[in-house]
């Protein structure tokens, strides 16, 4: 298996895993104001548990696509695609986490 291989099933993952997230995610903000499950516990999941996993995979599923769009429409070398994308999704997560923290 080849890295580009890898990067898309990468990305399917994260795709999947952000489709259960998302509905964990309504499920638990309903949680919050219409108290279909335990509200301390929906509060949890939602301020707490969630925003981490979301912000990791979105960032992963958003770069790997980007790298191989980009990449597919001959906007540079590899190297150079590889590393601008890096360098933007580690701004991204920096910039999610202090969003996150503040």
């Amino acid at each position: 298996m080849n890295f580009n291989t890898f990067l898309i099933k990468l990305s399917r993952f994260c795709g999947w895993a952000m489709l259960f997230i998302m509905l964990t995610y309504i499920i638990s903000g309903y949680g919050m104001t219409k108290e279909i499950i335990n509200p301390i516990t929906a509060k949890y999941l939602h301020e707490v548990l969630l925003p981490i996993p979301f912000f990791i995979m979105l960032i992963i599923h958003v770069a790997v696509n980007a790298r191989l769009a980009l990449i597919r429409w001959k906007w540079g070398s590899d190297k150079w695609i590889s590393w601008y994308v890096v360098f933007l999704s580690l701004f991204f997560l920096i910039f999610f986490f202090w969003l996150y923290l503040i």
